[in-house]
């Protein structure tokens, strides 16, 4: 069995920070090494700014693969992994592939002489996935809405009774009847992993409840976002000892509003956040 490492996940929002220069590397030590995953290239092979700026692109996704070690498993067989102690990242095939044609891609775009059928190819590749997604999220916004009515009045009260009381066991075994009678779907996890290895998968845990409770209608309503479910399930990869990075407000805040500000890697450019 190998030895895991610690490891700081990363949001993608810091490579685009990265890349325009107002995050500057060289400026910080790192306790753990920078990590990106798969939801990292996969957010960064749909954006819309491959139509608009595709030199931009390509070094936010460079700057990422050169400053950073990858884990290319998607979240769910990472959290399989994880929880058994496997420390072998072994990459998603169909991210290995986008992988070998972004390269191809790149050097065909960056080629005086080239017609750029390649990166034209490329394109439309992109613009196939930017739609994929989109109706995903929109999905997503739909199923998310049932949230509003999922507790009823019984289930308001089990719910505050077993998580706001912070009974992990119970706060777990919620979650996952939760996520598996409405919502495995979305969160596209394996919950019997997360239920039993909870405490690899603390963070994911106590954002998903955070999350969920935004969502209801035990208060003010949140407005979904298209990628909320993505965001949530990056947290998968930050495990034991682990730290994220992200420089997005939501997101600071809802680690912050669920008690787990211990798993930040302090932000670097968002001043107005406060760790405390």
């Amino acid at each position: 069995m190998s030895q895991i490492q610690n490891k700081i996940i990363c949001d993608t929002n810091v490579w685009y920070y990265i890349e325009d220069g107002t995050i500057k590397l060289e400026d910080y030590t790192f306790k753990y090494p920078l990590y990106s995953t798969y939801l990292n290239l996969h957010e960064l092979f749909t954006s819309d700014t491959w139509n608009k700026n595709p030199e931009k692109m390509f070094r936010v996704i460079d700057i990422m693969l050169s400053n950073s070690e990858q884990n290319l498993m998607i979240p769910n067989q990472h959290i399989k992994n994880i929880c058994i102690g496997e420390a072998l990242f072994v990459q998603s095939v169909d991210i290995k592939n986008r992988l070998d044609f972004y390269q191809q891609a790149k050097c065909d775009f960056k080629d005086l002489n080239s017609q750029n059928l390649v990166f034209e190819s490329w394109l439309r590749e992109v613009n196939r996935g930017l739609q994929e997604q989109r109706k995903l999220a929109q999905e997503a916004k739909i199923l998310s809405k049932k949230l509003n009515t999922y507790f009823d009045k019984k289930e308001k009260k089990k719910y505050r009774e077993e998580v706001y009381e912070k009974n992990s066991e119970a706060r777990c075994k919620h979650l996952g009847n939760t996520i598996k009678s409405k919502y495995e779907d979305i969160f596209g996890v394996d919950t019997e992993y997360i239920v039993t290895y909870k405490n690899e998968a603390r963070l994911f845990i106590e954002c998903s409840f955070k999350f969920i409770e935004s969502m209801s209608s035990l208060i003010q309503g949140h407005t979904h976002q298209e990628n909320d479910f993505e965001d949530l399930d990056i947290l998968m990869y930050v495990n034991r000892g682990d730290l994220y990075w992200t420089e997005e407000n939501r997101w600071l805040n809802l680690i912050k509003d669920a008690g787990m500000v211990e798993y930040l890697e302090p932000p670097k450019s968002n001043k107005k956040f406060s760790m405390i």
